[in-house]
């Protein structure tokens, strides 16, 4: 299957020991995954404040995101659809729905926020559902 996947769906898949933690898992190492650059600065940034709270092995974490099998996919291929999105979802946010709107594949998100906006936009999923 091929998705697009969001910064809560990579999260989770590297934090979460729960069940839905193991089907972010799955679903990463199982599908044709597709991303916008930012979500290594979104992930990154997320790990960051895991750190400062006491997580252990979050160099192991980040390592893990840069090990990831997807295929990341560059801002211009999809520019041009972020900026009307901007009324409904962030601008990151934005990034993960028009991707998956030029791709034609379903986002895969945790983010209920978004995934209530997006559901106008493009097929949604989420892990654990």
């Amino acid at each position: 299957m091929r998705v697009v996947v969001d910064a809560s769906v990579v999260i989770d898949g590297l934090i979460n020991v729960s069940s839905r933690g193991e089907k972010c898992r799955n679903m990463l190492n199982s599908s044709d995954v597709f991303v916008p650059g930012l979500i290594f600065s979104e992930v990154s940034n997320v790990l960051r404040r895991y750190e400062l709270t006491g997580t252990p092995d979050v160099d192991g974490l980040f390592a893990q995101l840069l090990d990831m099998p997807w295929e990341t996919i560059a801002f211009e291929h999809y520019a041009r659809l972020v900026w009307p999105l901007r009324h409904d979802v962030s601008l990151y946010d934005a990034a993960y729905v028009a991707l998956a709107m030029v791709l034609k594949v379903p986002l895969v998100t945790l983010d209920r926020k978004l995934a209530a906006a997006a559901k106008a936009y493009c097929e949604l999923l989420i892990p654990g559902e």
